[in-house]
């Protein structure tokens, strides 16, 4: 029981965290927070890589935390299936009524790193840039 509520509590230090950080950003570029009523976009850093577009007419954001592999679509934690293969792995989760997918493969040398692909509905989703 103590090990299922750990994992609650987590998941709750770690979406409070994902926001402190990306209120912090935004307040540091003279960015001003959106209102409640637009949805907010996840800034992405070296632990978190994020997805900005338009869905069906409303503005999604999807953050994945590269550190706990935890999927957010607009500040809620996404039901993820996580599949693991020689190639890499691959979060298949419910975006709405889509199929997203997020997979993470090798990007060949050390140098490279990890690449990170999210398809909605088999259509490849833009990576947000980060500002500098």
């Amino acid at each position: 029981m103590s090990v299922l509520l750990g994992a609650v509590r987590d998941k709750q230090k770690m979406k409070k965290k994902l926001k402190a950080e990306k209120m912090k950003k935004s307040k540091s570029s003279g960015a001003t927070s959106p209102s409640p009523t637009t949805s907010q976009s996840y800034i992405p850093s070296a632990t978190t890589k994020v997805w900005n577009w338009e869905l069906n007419g409303s503005a999604v954001s999807i953050a994945l935390q590269k550190d706990t592999m935890d999927v957010w679509c607009n500040d809620e934690l996404m039901d993820v299936t996580s599949n693991f293969s020689d190639e890499g792995s691959e979060l298949d989760f419910c975006l709405f009524e889509h199929k997203a997918r997020i997979r993470i493969c090798s990007g060949g040398s050390s140098k490279d790193g990890m690449s990170h692909t999210l398809t909605v509905d088999g259509a490849v989703i833009p990576e947000a840039k980060a500002k500098h």
